[in-house]
């Protein structure tokens, strides 16, 4: 599942991930509830792997198959990362969750927090899914971070 902040962005990654060959859905609040339901059952079903969303997923679906999370765009509140990350890794299995930054997204940590979290990026502005379409398949192992741009 990849989590964006707005609507539009739910439309704009969908068209860029399509131009590059991934075949994805999207759910945004101005779908009804029919669409949406249609595009939950593939999702469920694995016909279509990748799932773009606002908020409107976050909170109240349970997906055994989703074991990855990518917020492309930081949620703006605490409540809602810790439900958009919780989307992954249910049912007892493992999950990961994955955030794109900006360099405005970034700020020094609270006293209370210094020292408890790291940041991996690269100074490259990379399309975050060109890595996974161009390198070789690998067998197991290895994990990596890439910085967004905007």
């Amino acid at each position: 599942m990849i989590f964006v902040n707005t609507r539009r962005k739910v439309e704009w990654l969908t068209e860029k991930m399509h131009a590059r060959d991934f075949t994805c859905s999207a759910i945004h609040a101005d779908l009804d509830q029919k669409e949406r339901e249609v595009i939950m059952r593939e999702f469920r079903s694995g016909s279509s792997r990748v799932l773009i969303t606002t908020d409107v997923l976050a909170r109240g679906i349970d997906v055994q198959q989703v074991s990855l999370v990518i917020n492309y765009d930081l949620p703006t509140n605490r409540e809602n990362y810790i439900h958009r990350i919780g989307r992954g890794g249910r049912f007892g299995r493992k999950g990961v969750a994955i955030n794109f930054l900006t360099n405005d997204d970034v700020r020094p940590p609270t006293p209370k927090h210094a020292g408890r979290f790291s940041l991996r990026a690269s100074q490259d502005p990379v399309w975050p899914f060109a890595a996974r379409r161009a390198a070789p398949a690998r067998s197991a192992g290895g994990s990596y971070s890439k910085q967004r741009t905007s």
